[in-house]
Formats: C-alpha cells, structure tokens, sequence
C-alpha cells in the first residue's frame, strides 16, 4: 500500500496588529491648542457652549492678536482679556453679554475692533474712551437705550453699527468722533437728529432706516460736506419734505457725484442706493 502523503504544514499565523496609538490626554489636546493660538495669534473657541473661557486663554499672553467666541454662553466681557493686551479685535457676538467691565476695556489699549452683535447690552460704559485705537464698533441686535459720550475719544472710529437696539435718542455731535465715516441706527425709536451732527465733516453714510424722523435738521445735509448717502425708510418724513430742506441741493450734489462715479465705473448699485433715502408712498399718502 502506497503511504498518504503528510497534510500540508498550517498556514502562517497573521502577524500582530499595529500598536494601537494611545488616546490623546486631555491635557496634550489642551496643549496643542495653546500652541496654536500663540503661533496663529488667533484664540478661537466658538460653538463651545461655554459661560467662561478657559483658564488657559490667559497663557497665550501678548501673543493674541484676535479673540472669536462667537456662539457661546458668556454673561460678560471675559476677564482674560486682562492678560490679552495686544489684542485687535475681539469677537463676541451671539452671547448673553448683558454688560462690559471699564477697567477691563483699559487693558486693551491695541484694540481696533469690538464685534458684540446679538447680545443683552444695556449700556456701553464711559471707559470705552480709553479705546483709542478702535476703529469698528458693532453692537447690532442689543437693548442699548443711548450711547456714551466718551465715544468722541476714539480718535480713530470710523464706523458705529448699532442697529435693532431701544435707542430713542443720538448722542450730540462733539460726542462722536470726527473721524466718523459710517453710522447705522437702524430699527430703533429715534425721532431726531441734533443739528451738532453737521460738525461730523467726515460723515459718509448715515442709515436710520425705520425710526421715527420726520425732520433732518438743514446743516446735517449742508455742512457734513462728506455725506452722500442717507437712509429714512421707514421714517415719517417723505421726498417732498426732504426736498424742501434748504441743505438738500448741496446733499444731492454730493449724492449724484458719488453715484454717477460708480456708475460710471461699471459698479451696479442696489435700487435703495438710488432713490432719495425716503419712501415714495409717504409723498402721495399726504
């Protein structure tokens, strides 16, 4: 009898998986993020849900040029910004801030923007004078009932949002900075401009679409020389009165001058931006 053949030799076991990589301790993902923000000089922490910023914020020191916590939970302006004194913008919008410490904007003698849209904001403190770098304020969609008049401070503002707030009243003209380009007080309760607001010779957009104005004093529309657009829909007053203000041709020439230049440029601009910054209707409603 002929012997079976020996079975063939068992396949070769598999070789071992590959060292599985530790979890990264919460400790080295917070260092990494430290790393980050000094080496981009960008602390964001947006989307986190938090009421506080981390401790660690603090370490990244001079190094922090921005800080964006947009879409959080915070109360207040966060006290880390003490140990932030190079910062340029801060980012806040989308919170529960309810109120902005004025020892704390003293320790922000860099800052060229402060964005806090979408907060509970009453009142902005007298100390935002010490701000004399800033040149962006933007504080859209709070409940602030006026505005400070250290303000004319901020030698180098060029542009106050404050839009969808309870203000009832402007501030007069010497507590605004000259330097002022744009002013946006749209959707509020305002029923006047004060005629000091002529001395804002720097003055090119000034929006107060739905308030309550029914009169535009005649030295806004005369003496603010870089004024070319004004925006009142929404408000009581109608082309036929805007018409009639003594300051008004002077206003228009500087309207049309600005415009015709973009248009003849190749710029398409928006239907609003043509028209006389009033309503229509309220002309033929009389």
């Amino acid at each position: 009898k002929k012997k079976k053949p020996p079975p063939p030799p068992p396949p070769p076991p598999p070789p071992p998986p590959p060292p599985q990589k530790a979890p990264q301790s919460n400790r080295a993902k917070q260092q990494h993020r430290e790393m980050h923000w000094k080496s981009t000089g960008i602390v964001g922490i947006r989307d986190q849900g938090i009421t506080h910023l981390p401790a660690s914020v603090a370490s990244v020191g001079t190094d922090a040029k921005v800080l964006d916590a947009t879409n959080n939970r915070l109360h207040e302006l966060p006290p880390a910004v003490a140990h932030l004194p190079n910062l340029q913008r801060i980012v806040l919008c989308h919170n529960s801030i309810y109120t902005l410490s004025g020892p704390l904007l003293r320790s922000l003698p860099a800052l060229k923007m402060l964005l806090l849209d979408h907060n509970s904001l009453v009142e902005l403190p007298e100390e935002v004078s010490w701000l004399t770098r800033l040149e962006k304020l933007s504080l859209n969609h709070n409940k602030l009932t006026g505005l400070p008049s250290g303000l004319a401070a901020c030698s180098r503002l060029t542009c106050i949002l404050v839009g969808h707030n309870r203000l009832k009243g402007l501030p007069a003209g010497d507590h605004l900075p000259p330097s002022l380009e744009e002013f946006n007080a749209a959707h509020n309760q305002i029923s006047h401009i004060p005629a000091s607001w002529g001395t804002l010779h720097k003055l090119k957009v000034l929006n107060l679409d739905d308030n309550r104005v029914a009169d535009v004093p005649a030295e806004v529309l005369h003496d603010c020389s870089a004024l070319h657009t004004l925006c009142l829909h929404g408000c009581p007053i109608g082309p036929a009165q805007l018409q009639a203000n003594p300051g008004f041709h002077a206003f228009e020439e500087r309207r049309k001058g600005k415009y015709d230049k973009a248009i003849a440029g190749g710029v398409l601009m928006g239907a609003k931006q043509l028209d006389e910054g009033v309503d229509r209707e309220k002309m033929h409603s009389r």
